[in-house]
């Protein structure tokens, strides 16, 4: 069995018992950058492709940090958020939302969120969100999402 370099480094992590991350994007480039970056860096990684995967490896599993596409498919990234709000709330101060949307969109949003990357994405600043994430589990941002913007 012939493993991707973020799986090597992902398994490593994991046999260290570091912090596990869902990767959640349908672009598979922005999801094998993150997956890689993270893994490197000495997390745990998970991937997600659209919408309803994300749902489901979040009952599954303990995510210290969810890396979250807003624009999904399946199940659009604000309905996510809603979702999770509803049933899920402790789990919105773990979220980081990595988007190309308009600033108009990211800034109507009313959900609680540890913090909003734009693509194209920086590895540090990725890093270091991903970092301050886990710093302060027990805190969020004061970055809202309105679940209730459809696009």
């Amino acid at each position: 069995m012939k493993l991707s370099l973020s799986e090597v480094f992902s398994t490593l992590a994991r046999a260290g018992g570091a912090p596990r991350i869902l990767c959640a994007d349908d672009d598979p480039n922005v999801l094998e950058l993150c997956a890689v970056a993270l893994a490197k860096a000495g997390f745990v990684t998970d991937r997600a492709t659209n919408g309803r995967e994300v749902l489901e490896k979040v009952q599954e599993n303990k995510y210290a940090v969810i890396l979250l596409d807003l624009a999904m498919p399946t199940v659009h990234g604000a309905t996510i958020l809603s979702v999770l709000q509803r049933e899920r709330p402790e789990l919105l101060r773990r979220i980081i939302v990595v988007t190309g949307m308009p600033d108009a969109v990211v800034n109507g949003m009313r959900v609680p969120v540890a913090a909003v990357l734009r693509k194209p994405l920086s590895i540090d600043a990725l890093i270091s969100e991903v970092n301050q994430c886990l710093a302060r589990p027990d805190k969020h941002r004061d970055f809202e999402i309105d679940s209730t913007v459809r696009i």
